[in-house]
């Protein structure tokens, strides 16, 4: 009987704990990809030919490394304050790298730098939304760690002994009965 509620115990604070996880870390993939779908329509609208095509293509990859690195961070860190820091310098690193190519791109392309301003400041707005979003997904997983972790179990004594039993000095012990 004593077994059948530790599993049960253990079960449930996994499926919490898998819940907590999966919850925030597909959060910020699907931010991620939002950035990366909102920046690739962007650059393909302004029509700038094969800097737009390469340069699509060059940051397709990093996107696929910031969203791989965001799935492996589900299994491989519990939730709590080291995951939080570890995927906002991830979703944060990859913004920032992005907004940076895309000043880069404004370089390659003389003339068009009005068109690559529009684009960066529309972007820069999304990264501020985004960070947001991303904060109030961690807020929301504290709170259903918080509520649906189950408290630990009492512990157990590291000597066996009756609690009628008296210390040896004392008149009578377990050996007087």
């Amino acid at each position: 009987m004593r077994h059948l509620a530790l599993t049960t115990a253990i079960v449930l604070t996994l499926a919490l704990a898998a819940l907590a996880r999966a919850d925030t870390v597909d959060d910020a993939v699907a931010l991620v990809e939002e950035f990366a779908s909102r920046r690739d329509g962007l650059v393909k609208e302004m029509n700038f030919s094969s800097e737009a095509t390469r340069f699509v293509r060059e940051r397709a990859a990093a996107t696929e490394k910031t969203t791989t690195e965001l799935k492996t961070l589900r299994w491989t860190e519990e939730p709590g304050k080291r995951r939080t820091s570890r995927i906002t310098r991830a979703v944060e690193g990859y913004l920032d790298d992005e907004i940076e190519a895309l000043g880069d791109l404004r370089e390659r392309l003389p003339g068009r730098e009005g068109d690559v301003d529009d684009i960066l400041s529309e972007l820069s707005s999304l990264r501020e939304r985004i960070l947001q979003e991303l904060a109030e997904s961690f807020k929301k997983e504290a709170e259903r760690m918080e509520k649906g972790a189950p408290k630990p179990p009492r512990p157990v004594p590291s000597v066996d002994t009756s609690p009628f039993e008296t210390k040896p000095e004392m008149e009578k012990g377990i050996y007087e009965r």
